[in-house]
């Protein structure tokens, strides 16, 4: 379990990806919620897993940009 002590995470926007799409039925199916998850990666601790999203835009916001 994470305790998002990082400042930042590399998160995957690609809404092609399977992990992504999947995501919708799946946690339809298992927790009735019509969520879905993206893939994420700690560079600072090395943890890696889903990271909860309710919309395709859902954390869009906080995109940093490499400049």
């Amino acid at each position: 379990m994470s305790n998002f002590v990082s400042e930042w995470f590399y998160v995957c926007f690609n809404d092609e990806c399977a992990y992504f799409k999947r995501g919708w039925a799946w946690m339809e199916e298992k927790y009735g919620s019509k969520t879905s998850y993206r893939y994420k990666e700690d560079p600072f601790t090395g943890e890696k897993g889903p990271i909860p999203v309710w919309s395709g835009d859902a954390l869009r916001e906080f995109i940093i940009d490499k400049e």
